[in-house]
């Protein structure tokens, strides 16, 4: 894969906060011209210890999730850094994912699947093509 591939492979990027910090976070996704964002409500169950050397100070969390290029990935993850101050006690943490990597998995979940019902598959999607006068 090219350097060029690279720069704009797609990541996932997840981040867990506050509920204060939550609409900062959003706001500033929406500054980079980020359109899409998913918001959960969420519960830690962690020790406090875990908490504490997270920075995850109570229990009660937002997730958003958002999918973007990898280089607005890293600035993201720099923007938070910076005027968030993730990383730092009762902030927030954030991280991304490869999609490719989450979707390879899927392909061969899928791909086993397949391999066990192909022949009944097969026969009910020919019954299914006969019975449709126009098809896509």
């Amino acid at each position: 894969m090219t350097i060029h591939n690279k720069k704009h492979m797609l990541q996932m990027l997840f981040i867990i906060t506050t509920p204060k910090l939550t609409d900062k976070a959003s706001h500033l996704m929406k500054e980079g011209s980020i359109p899409i964002q998913y918001h959960f409500c969420g519960q830690g169950t962690a020790s406090s210890e875990i908490m504490d050397i997270l920075g995850l100070g109570s229990i009660d969390k937002t997730v958003i999730m958002s999918m973007m290029p990898k280089f607005f990935a890293d600035k993201m993850l720099s923007k938070l850094q910076s005027k968030l101050h993730f990383g730092f006690p009762n902030t927030g943490v954030a991280f991304t994912v490869p999609i490719s990597g989450g979707s390879s998995q899927m392909v061969k979940l899928l791909d086993s699947m397949h391999e066990n019902n192909t022949d009944e598959m097969a026969e009910k999607e020919k019954r299914i093509m006969s019975e449709c006068e126009y098809t896509m």
